[in-house]
């Protein structure tokens, strides 16, 4: 990506070029031009850009132009997992999720049950996007109130946009914790494509003497 802020004045204007969504100034300078340029753009490079001009004769002068750079969606900071540990039963869960994409994505959200098959959730779980003041960020929402032990488990969440189909599952893990240890079991998954999404696990309190019982579960239900 290249582009050049070029001003013209007597005498010749210091002109400077400014990201419009953080205010943090790019480019190289040299007398009254300023020259940005970007090897391997991507999609958080999109935004406004301000070039202004200044030669202290009259007020400055300023245009914008607006920058697309398309992308397919992916994880902010590449997050393909994310553990949820909760002290027990009835607590109520918040997930957020930040996507990068341009166009934005389209978000959806499923479960994995314990066939391996993905469900869709039911109407008590909420769902939805909330804007981002970036121009690259979708921000996925999961909300639950008073998780019961039969929801604790593996959520994903989906991103899509017209350049590519759904990225692979984020896998968020809520998991039940116990009085005296932490039990996390993972379906393994060998020479088998990944769903797309995004997974979280959850988690709940035992008593003591609940714990070998707890542990004999997960291995039968592993087998």
């Amino acid at each position: 990506m290249e582009f050049s802020c070029i001003g013209d004045g007597n005498p010749l204007p210091n002109v400077a070029c400014v990201y419009g969504y953080n205010g943090t100034t790019v480019g190289e300078q040299k007398h009254n031009t300023t020259s940005i340029s970007v090897n391997h753009a991507n999609c958080i490079d999109t935004g406004y850009y301000m070039c202004s001009g200044n030669n202290t004769i009259g007020e400055p002068v300023s245009q914008s132009a607006e920058i697309k750079v398309a992308c397919k969606p992916r994880t902010y900071n590449n997050l393909d997992r994310e553990d949820i540990l909760m002290r027990a039963t009835d607590e109520s869960i918040n997930i957020s999720t930040i996507f990068i994409s341009f166009p934005l994505s389209h978000i959806s959200w499923s479960r994995e049950l314990s066939d391996g098959q993905l469900a869709d959730l039911d109407s008590n779980f909420k769902y939805f996007s909330i804007p981002s003041h970036l121009p690259y960020e979708t921000i996925a929402i999961l909300q639950k109130d008073q998780l019961k032990p039969n929801e604790f488990g593996i959520y994903l969440v989906n991103a899509s946009n017209i350049y590519e189909d759904p990225i692979p599952p984020s896998y968020v893990y809520i998991v039940c914790k116990s009085t005296t240890a932490i039990v996390i079991f993972m379906k393994p998954i060998a020479n088998e494509k990944p769903a797309p999404g995004l997974v979280y696990p959850v988690s709940c309190r035992r008593k003591r003497h609940d714990i070998n019982k707890s542990a004999r579960e997960c291995r039968k239900s592993a087998k």
